[in-house]
């Protein structure tokens, strides 16, 4: 079996599995393998939606859920999500409506606005509609990243080499997060 077959035929169980528990990497690599027409992009962007919308929903459920559990508790104490939590006060729905796009809040943003006074229902709106634009954005920027490559490096006949583009865009990110955090900790 090939890399191409094993995508595939598999591909979008791996994009709902990477986008439940990580996220816009996967949507990315999942946009790029639409590109080389290995999936449709629309039912990657589907499928990329539903898992971030179905990741917001559990975490918000148990949030709520174990509002008064220790370790949420322990979690809800940081000086940091002390002032997340002062900011979603003013306006829940709002925040709500864009935690997916804030670096470092796909996790922590659900946890937080369980403990608001946003109702679940407003939440499952607002946290569809933007797991849904979430997935289109990052599906498509994964198709047109696949199309950067294509003009630059041509055809690529080996999908493996594609693995290389979300890991870099990811190391990338990931060294940009820590300059930033290190920044901010010397001041």
């Amino acid at each position: 079996m090939t890399v191409d077959h094993l995508i595939s035929h598999y591909g979008l169980w791996a994009i709902f599995a990477g986008c439940f528990l990580e996220g816009e990497t996967v949507a990315i690599t999942g946009g790029l393998f639409a590109h080389r027409h290995l999936l449709v992009l629309w039912q990657v962007a589907l499928t990329a939606g539903v898992a971030a919308f179905c990741s917001d929903m559990l975490i918000f459920g148990l949030g709520r859920r174990f509002q008064s559990h220790a370790r949420v508790r322990k979690i809800m104490a940081r000086a940091a999500v002390a002032g997340v939590m002062t900011r979603i006060e003013r306006n829940p729905g709002l925040f709500a409506s864009v935690f997916r796009f804030i670096p470092g809040m796909r996790i922590i943003g659900p946890l937080a606005l369980a403990q608001s006074r946003l109702k679940g229902a407003e939440f499952a709106l607002r946290a569809g509609l933007s797991a849904g634009l979430w997935a289109v954005f990052f599906t498509t920027a994964g198709h047109v990243v696949g199309g950067c490559i294509a003009l630059v490096f041509g055809h690529i006949h080996r999908t493996e080499v594609l693995f290389l583009v979300p890991l870099a865009i990811a190391a990338t990110l990931g060294a940009l997060f820590l300059w930033h955090r290190i920044r901010h900790a010397k001041r």
